[in-house]
């Protein structure tokens, strides 16, 4: 029988049995990520089909949340590389052609299928549905608005867009897939274009957590060489124009202005004091004096480094200032600590404490093993192997053990073969001379096989020396698919973790952490590719991280992290990588206040720190630098 035939006898099975009417949402596919699922009421036999070759990558009889007895259906999500996909319902006889996996999260729903008495009418031939005519993006952001051009000359233009209405966004600029840069303003100058070449370009927001809006296209064409450019030494002094301020607070504010020609560099002034010298066409100061009047002037400076002559602005005195109140959670006096203690978190090395106290038992349980098969011992380490628990059918089977100072523990699989090794391994009230131990090891290195597994699963630890106690439940896959390592991807979640310290206070707690990080280290080409050219190194990393956190030394309310960070490719340094160079680290509390972090343009050793008005740079050192890898 074939599996149409299976699905419609599956899905007229479903209906007979629960005696439900059938929901409008009968074939929805969500794409989070690199991973398809399904809408609660979603049922019928789905089968993911790559748009390239028709290759199947999943298949699935799915039926809907209520009607699954564990209340998820975690087993028929489906993990995909990017790319393009097909998915096909054979129980409504639809198919949603074209879900593009890597770009956008969104959600695709298929038009409701006719019913009879609460049979579907299958469509035949298969109904194709264009996934682009029926998606709907997650975590929506607005595309870039009123996207325009300005070309200067044959090899230089600039690109504009408007601002929307949502703090910390970030703008990336691509030509075709290769990506041209970001921008945290409305614009991004490009230079070393081809003369008389036409570009398609897209602009696409992103905010601090990395959901991205959709793309902007513009068609742009530089001048032919024979069109000359704007051209003229005096011309690279002429003043610049249309100079206007946009004030975000009292002491925040971000002035513009428009460029005149290629290779201008512009100065900042405030009252005669210079503030800076920039390429782009926007400068913020984020210190600005809100009790006095401030002038305002920008100077354009050429290549060979004359000046124009001054624009200015006149900003005038704020009253009424307003500052934030001692009480909040977050304030300048703060501000670096709650940052050191979330980049700690997100560096893991809580986890790593408990995980490294779970090492104890699990150790001294796993050399009573093999010390068991290889000379019979049956005492050791605090552990007594009770008799006859080790004749368990499988032959790999480690035993149940008692712990000679109260509780248990067992050892019930050791795993071997092609695909690696690991050990499961389990504690109910355990008490061994380092600590009192409960719940459930799961490690699976990889050896031959690319990627590794550890699980720690309702974990309670009372350690003796450190007076402390750990709750903590985790699960971590690492996938290497080569076998250099050049490509690696990480992913950590924390459902809890919380440490008590001996008076019963707690100290910290993550709630919902969620980790996805990426390296990739390679060979780039320069163009044209020769035969006797170099090969250069090249290495892409990214952090993706979010949580909330109870740290009652810094804050006594509850905080919300999101992290989205790129890191500059250095093949020769040493993890962690060099200083994130794009991205940001946002902390909130739960009165509103906050933290933002962000890296400092052409300056890899400090961060800028926004907080309520006040902006604030630090040098980095070790504690306020995101790990993109934690080693195993």
């Amino acid at each position: 029988m074939n599996h149409r035939v299976l699905a419609l006898q599956g899905c007229l099975l479903l209906m007979s049995t629960t005696g439900k009417v059938l929901a409008a949402d009968r074939f929805q596919v969500r794409v989070e990520g690199n991973t398809l699922s399904w809408g609660n009421a979603t049922h019928g036999y789905l089968q993911v089909q790559s748009a390239s070759d028709w290759t199947t990558m999943c298949e699935y009889q799915v039926y809907t949340l209520g009607d699954t007895p564990s209340g998820n259906r975690d087993g028929t999500a489906c993990e995909v590389s990017d790319g393009s996909y097909h998915v096909i319902n054979h129980s409504t006889r639809q198919r949603i052609q074209g879900i593009v996996v890597g770009d956008i999260d969104a959600v695709y729903t298929a038009p409701p299928v006719e019913t009879i008495d609460n049979v579907w009418v299958v469509h035949d031939p298969y109904l194709g549905i264009n996934a682009a005519d029926v998606m709907s993006q997650l975590n929506a952001i607005p595309a870039p608005q009123d996207l325009h051009a300005q070309v200067y000359s044959p090899t230089a233009a600039e690109l504009f867009w408007t601002r929307a209405a949502i703090p910390g966004l970030q703008y990336d600029i691509y030509l075709g897939e290769q990506r041209l840069g970001s921008s945290a303003g409305t614009s991004l100058y490009l230079d070393g274009l081809t003369p008389g070449t036409s570009l398609q370009l897209r602009v696409r927001a992103r905010d601090s957590s990395g959901a991205v809006s959709r793309d902007s296209q513009l068609s742009l064409t530089t001048l032919d060489d024979a069109s000359g450019s704007a051209g003229g030494t005096e011309q690279g002094r002429q003043t610049p124009e249309n100079l206007t301020v946009a004030i975000y607070s009292d002491s925040v504010l971000e002035l513009f202005w428009a460029r005149q020609r290629p290779g201008q560099m512009f100065q900042i002034s405030r009252n005669a004091e210079v503030l800076g010298v920039t390429d782009g066409t926007s400068y913020l100061d984020g210190d600005s004096p809100a009790a006095s009047d401030r002038t305002y002037a920008i100077v354009a400076i050429d290549e060979q480094g004359r000046q124009s002559s001054a624009a200015s602005i006149q900003v005038p005195a704020t009253t009424g200032t307003v500052t934030p109140p001692v009480s909040a959670a977050i304030t300048l006096a703060n501000a670096e600590q709650v940052l050191r203690e979330i980049i700690a978190i997100a560096n893991r090395k809580p986890f790593e404490v408990v995980e490294a106290a779970m090492q104890r038992p699990h150790e001294a349980l796993k050399e009573l093993f093999i010390n068991y098969r290889s000379a019979g011992v049956t005492t050791a380490n605090g552990l007594t192997l009770v008799p006859g628990s080790t004749e368990i059918p499988g032959g790999s089977a480690g035993g149940d053990y008692s712990c000679d100072a109260g509780g248990s523990a067992s050892l019930p699989i050791i795993l071997g073969g092609g695909d690696g090794q690991g050990y499961v391994s389990t504690y109910s009230d355990c008490s061994l001379p380092t600590g009192i131990y409960s719940g459930q090891v799961q490690l699976y290195p990889a050896s031959r096989g690319p990627e590794s597994y550890y699980k720690y699963e309702g974990i309670e630890v009372q350690t003796f020396a450190e007076d402390q106690q750990y709750f903590y439940d985790s699960e971590q896959t690492r996938t290497m698919p080569y076998r250099d390592g050049v490509r690696i991807n990480d992913s950590w979640t924390v459902e809890h973790y919380e440490n008590i310290a001996a008076d019963g206070s707690i100290t910290l707690a993550v709630h919902d952490f969620t980790a996805e990080m990426g390296r990739r280290v390679g060979l780039s080409f320069a163009e044209p590719i020769t035969t006797l050219q170099p090969t250069v190194m090249y290495r892409d990393s990214s952090s993706d991280i979010s949580f909330d956190a109870d740290i009652p030394a810094v804050s006594d309310q509850r905080l919300s992290v999101n992290i989205s960070l790129r890191y500059e490719g250095d093949t020769e340094a040493e993890e962690p990588l060099d200083q994130w160079t794009e991205g940001s680290i946002s902390v909130t509390a739960a009165d509103g206040s906050s933290v933002i972090a962000t890296p400092v343009p052409d300056d890899t050793g400090t961060i800028r720190m926004l907080i309520g008005d006040d902006v604030v740079d630090v040098p980095v050192d070790d504690e306020l630098q995101v790990e993109v890898f934690v080693s195993r």
